[in-house]
């Protein structure tokens, strides 16, 4: 068909320019007229034009005016631009031309024309036998169209030479057809980058006329092996040219995906912990794919040598043999402890990864298992209590005999109270948090008939089984009193002043002989002693306590103790701070200065500890004084 198109414009040629000159109009004078009276071209020509002639040079400068008639399946503007409708030609010239520029619109038409008309002149004629130029515009295309095969396509990174990316011919080309195809800018997540993960090897493909074959109708793909595991890259491959044939857009650009070939298979976490329940539990533990394997996957696991737990007695493992599909990045396998009743520590196993089908270079991987204790006992701090009628809340102790991995929650029931006793439990849960193993119970002690007797019991509400030891404790309420010293002692003291106070005065004795005139004071004959100073006072029996008063030396002058901690002990082995008291200075007064104590606090042994004086390193106390009950 391309040979007939060019002997169709071979002879329209011929036909029309047997001649350069234009005859003389019939009315005489000087005429202008269209060189050629029919002009072929293809849609896809460049620089074309038609020419007109005079039939002398211009005496002057001519102008021309051009019209378009009889447009035939053909649209001015929309296949076809002039580049002017008004001709100059210029004085001593004899010739001038009309540009024509051609829209290639890449769709197979027919033949269409139209004319060009000389409808008037400036200074000439329009010689009536060439006033008609006729436009034939030819089709470039044929009835043939070149697309991707497929829309989109897949390869492995580690293909060895080029990867063919198939194009379709259809319909019968006219001639040879060249095709370009491009790299698509996208945004993708995972974007193959051209140069860096593939490259095109042919980029420009000529389809030569009547030929077949995979090499000569392909684009060839050369991935690159980074030898690294990633996710799958992609790219778009585009058409962007054709010549010869039709390109039909939805079937002009191809999604290219670059899938990796290097695998990676690990656990999702490296250590997980599960806790063993006696309402059963289970653990999901995951196991990650990175890479592409092109189908499925089996994996088996077991647990690796030297597991202090063991299988089918401290858990079970529900599935050893587990199979990743196509297309899926995970896999669980299901692990359940066995609850044991017992109270143990945490203990751990491995967790291997033994085979890979395929690939068992990627087995070996663990994961480590811990099989966390569900159970503990709870107790009182002790057995028995004696609590004073001295109006507040007793802190009672609540403890575990190991911490666990959740809340306990515990409700408090009492014997033998009834409403308008003297004594009171919180009706609230008593809340332990998981991880540690202290709580305590807020016991409230009010004015009532001293002597009573109770039992507290814990009852589990959450986080205990019932076959582990409660706490029960024994309450006893005796009224709060002072404290008789009749047989109290000075165990120790830091210093004492034995001589400058005058006789019967600064020793440590006279801080409880019932004398308020009298008081301890620290060493300042011959050698004095930085603070802080002491003495600790010997109740000779464990009591209960619910305060202390301490009164230093009541003169105006030489009463110097500022401030004194309050320790107490059962054994002078461990020492409990239940406070500090405070003292102006000499001229303010107010001597004596009492601790409260609204907690359960017991102890034979009272320590002062002076350490801070209005005064130098000087600390005086006149009396020690105590309220509380016996524990008997």
């Amino acid at each position: 068909m391309k040979d007939i198109k060019q002997l169709i414009l071979f002879i329209s040629l011929f036909a029309f320019t047997a001649c350069d000159e234009i005859p003389v109009d019939r009315e005489g004078g000087m005429s202008v007229g269209f060189k050629d009276q029919t002009l072929t071209f293809y849609e896809n020509a460049v620089s074309c034009s038609a020419t007109l002639i005079l039939s002398a040079p211009a005496p002057q400068d001519i102008t021309v005016s051009v019209a378009v008639k009889n447009e035939n399946n053909v649209k001015e503007g929309k296949d076809y631009l002039l580049s002017s409708k008004e001709i100059l030609i210029l004085k001593g010239q004899n010739t001038a031309t009309i540009g024509l520029d051609f829209v290639d619109d890449r769709i197979v038409n027919e033949p269409r024309s139209f004319e060009l008309t000389l409808t008037a002149g400036t200074g000439v004629l329009i010689n009536s036998v060439a006033a008609t130029c006729k436009i034939t515009l030819l089709d470039d295309e044929s009835d043939a169209s070149v697309v991707f095969k497929e829309a989109e396509f897949s390869l492995w990174e580690n293909a060895s030479g080029s990867v063919f990316l198939p194009l379709l011919l259809e319909g019968n080309p006219n001639d040879d057809i060249l095709v370009t195809v491009a790299v698509k800018e996208v945004n993708y997540a995972y974007k193959a980058i051209e140069g860096v993960h593939f490259s095109i090897a042919n980029k420009e493909i000529r389809i030569v006329k009547g030929s077949s074959g995979q090499d000569n109708m392909s684009v060839a793909i050369i991935p690159v092996d980074d030898s690294e595991i990633n996710v799958a890259r992609v790219f778009v491959l585009e058409i962007t040219k054709i010549v010869g044939a039709t390109k039909i857009t939805e079937k002009s650009t191809c999604v290219v995906t670059i899938r990796n070939n290097d695998l990676g298979i690990s656990w999702g976490k490296a250590t997980v912990s599960i806790e063993e329940n006696p309402n059963g539990a289970l653990l999901k533990l995951p196991i990650k794919l990175l890479g592409d394997p092109g189908g499925d996957l089996k994996i088996k696991v077991a647990v690796a040598s030297g597991s202090v737990l063991v299988e089918g007695t401290d858990f079970t493992i529900r599935q050893k043999e587990v199979i990743i599909p196509s297309g899926q990045d995970s896999i669980e396998v299901e692990i359940i402890p066995i609850y044991n009743g017992a109270i143990t520590a945490d203990k751990s196993f491995q967790l291997a990864i033994s085979e890979v089908e395929g690939h068992n270079d990627l087995a070996g991987g663990t994961c480590a298992v811990t099989i966390q204790n569900y159970d503990t006992d709870i107790t009182f701090d002790a057995t028995n209590y004696v609590l004073g009628t001295n109006l507040g809340s007793y802190a009672i102790p609540v403890k575990l005999s190991n911490a666990v991995h959740h809340d306990i929650k515990l409700t408090v029931k009492g014997k033998n109270i009834v409403a308008g006793d003297d004594l009171t439990i919180p009706a609230d849960l008593l809340i332990i948090p998981a991880g540690t193993v202290n709580a305590s119970l807020s016991v409230s002690v009010l004015p009532g008939n001293a002597g009573n007797s109770y039992e507290i019991k814990t009852t589990p509400v959450a986080g205990v089984t019932a076959n582990h030891n409660l706490a029960v404790c024994a309450l006893k309420v005796k009224t709060v009193a002072s404290i008789s010293r009749t047989n109290w002692s000075i165990d120790s003291y830091s210093s004492q002043e034995v001589s400058g106070e005058g006789a019967g005065n600064g020793t440590a004795a006279v801080a409880i002989d019932g004398i308020e005139t009298t008081f301890w004071h620290t060493q300042w004959v011959g050698t004095t002693y930085n603070l802080p100073q002491y003495i600790v006072v010997d109740m000779k029996q464990e009591m209960g306590l619910a305060s202390i008063e301490v009164l230093r030396r009541t003169t105006t002058s030489g009463s110097d103790t500022k401030t004194a901690e309050i320790l107490v002990s059962k054994d002078k082995g461990v020492w409990t701070k239940i406070g500090t008291l405070s003292w102006p200075t000499a001229a303010n007064g107010n001597h004596r200065q009492t601790l409260s104590i609204t907690s359960l606090v017991t102890g034979r042994y009272i320590k002062i500890n002076v350490t801070e004086s209005h005064r130098a390193q000087n600390a005086q106390v006149a009396e020690v004084v105590a309220q509380g009950f016996s524990l008997d």
